[in-house]
């Protein structure tokens, strides 16, 4: 069930991609669906990729890494250098190349030495890759990918973790695709959550309840724990029970569908230009969702009221360095009835220096209330 109640915007392309079919036209090469491409005229021994969701073209890039076997994708990192590499390619020369990268605030080094302008021209860079011998490198702030030519000299981009530098996305974009992406998720066969042994797991203050313990965000009220109910046959079993709201709801949030319920999400999403659109979906398609975007998911209770629970949930993916914030209200006959409907507000892709700033801490006292923030 996915059902939309503002109408959606309807986009050809990101702006990214636009500028790069725009410059692609005059070889012939502006194509619009998606598919692989012969780069005739251009490159003639490599293949151009065309990606899209809902018609919009999102990704236009040139293959230059191996796909893992059964998986069309790349991971992000490998799809920006795909895609960047396009563009220098149709950068007119070394200068223009190198006001790009600029701008971008990405370096390309050769052997170990930055780009400049006596450098090879791009062309004949890429006319090294494919190559076997893939180079990747990973910081806290930073992703450095490339190749070894057979040469041996290696060749690589270095940029910045930030997702819409990334994607090739401001952040209209980035929103707007993120219920574009969400809307034709298909949720992957999974096999049941696992069944630990307690022993494996911590003690709670609450009989036959243990505790799989999780990091924690900023604040310690935010935390990415687990709860787990010893069954009479000593099994285990991830705890969902009107008696235990907060802990319920936390695995709802953090158990990646695998608590069997009907419960549905209703999503007011808030756009950054203050735009809002609102949807709703099954609570286990948009929990999947956000684990199989390698999100970190952590719960923190605002109020236990007469009728219902209110918090917030926040996604972090240290991947690429952004954060999803969720403010939510819950009935107490969704943990009864198992079913029914949660009321959440949701911001999405918020940088996480950005999330840093406001939810920072001075002598481990919380600058703003994280929960009053999203509200």
């Amino acid at each position: 069930m996915f059902l939309l109640t503002v109408s959606a915007q309807v986009v050809e392309s990101t702006a990214c991609a636009g500028y790069v079919l725009d410059k692609l036209k005059p070889y012939g090469l502006d194509k619009r669906a998606s598919g692989i491409y012969p780069m005739k005229n251009l490159m003639d021994d490599k293949l151009m990729e065309v990606r899209t969701i809902n018609s919009a073209v999102i990704f236009v890039g040139i293959r230059l890494f191996p796909r893992k076997e059964g998986k069309e994708r790349n991971e992000l990192y490998f799809d920006f250098a795909e895609r960047y590499w396009l563009e220098l390619l149709l950068c007119k020369d070394n200068f223009e190349a190198l006001s790009k990268l600029k701008d971008d605030k990405v370096a390309l080094f050769v052997d170990g030495n930055i780009f400049n302008l006596s450098s090879p021209s791009v062309k004949s860079l890429l006319s090294s890759a494919p190559t076997d011998e893939i180079l990747f490198g990973n910081s806290d702030s930073l992703y450095y990918v490339g190749w070894k030519n057979v040469a041996g000299q290696e060749i690589a981009l270095q940029f910045r973790k930030r997702i819409d530098l990334i994607l090739g996305m401001d952040k209209r974009e980035l929103e707007y695709f993120f219920f574009t992406h969400l809307n034709t998720y298909r949720v992957p066969a999974k096999a049941k959550a696992e069944s630990p042994n307690s022993s494996t797991l911590g003690p709670s203050a609450m009989p036959n309840i243990f505790v799989r313990k999780g990091a924690t965000y900023l604040i310690p009220e935010m935390m990415s724990d687990q709860y787990w109910r010893k069954n009479k046959d000593g099994s285990m079993s991830l705890l969902f029970d009107e008696d235990y709201i907060p802990e319920s709801i936390t695995n709802l949030f953090t158990g990646d569908g695998n608590i069997d319920t009907d419960v549905k999400v209703r999503v007011n999403q808030r756009y950054y230009t203050s735009e809002t659109q609102k949807y709703e979906c099954d609570l286990s398609k948009f929990c999947s969702f956000m684990h199989d975007e390698k999100n970190i998911v952590y719960v923190g209770i605002d109020a236990l009221k007469d009728d219902r629970v209110t918090g917030v949930v926040i996604y972090e993916n240290k991947d690429y360095r952004y954060n999803h914030g969720l403010y939510f209200s819950a009935p107490y006959t969704v943990f009864k009835d198992r079913k029914g409907y949660i009321d959440a507000t949701l911001y999405t892709y918020i940088p996480t220096h950005n999330v840093q700033t406001i939810y920072g801490t001075d002598d481990n006292k919380p600058k703003k209330n994280l929960i009053e923030i999203l509200k």
